[in-house]
């Protein structure tokens, strides 16, 4: 199995890449379009990460709540 990937390439975004694509990534790695394409990911993953701390902190709340809650109720 190590073989099969033996040739592959891993780039700094973690994603693995064939010999072939490799070179097309290589050749093309400065052009307008790719440098927009990588700004464009590097905006979607920093709303993603927003988004998943605001949902953390959503959920911190949540369970705040219903542990307030639950011992209103024993009162």
């Amino acid at each position: 199995m190590a073989s099969t990937y033996a040739m592959w390439t891993i780039h700094s975004n973690g994603h693995l890449f064939t010999p072939e694509v490799s070179m097309i990534v290589r050749h093309h790695r400065n052009t307008r379009v790719s440098l927009l394409r990588r700004r464009i990911i590097h905006l979607e993953d920093l709303e993603k990460k927003k988004l998943m701390a605001r949902l953390k902190i959503v959920e911190k709340d949540n369970e705040i709540m219903t542990a307030n809650t639950g011992a209103e109720e024993k009162l």
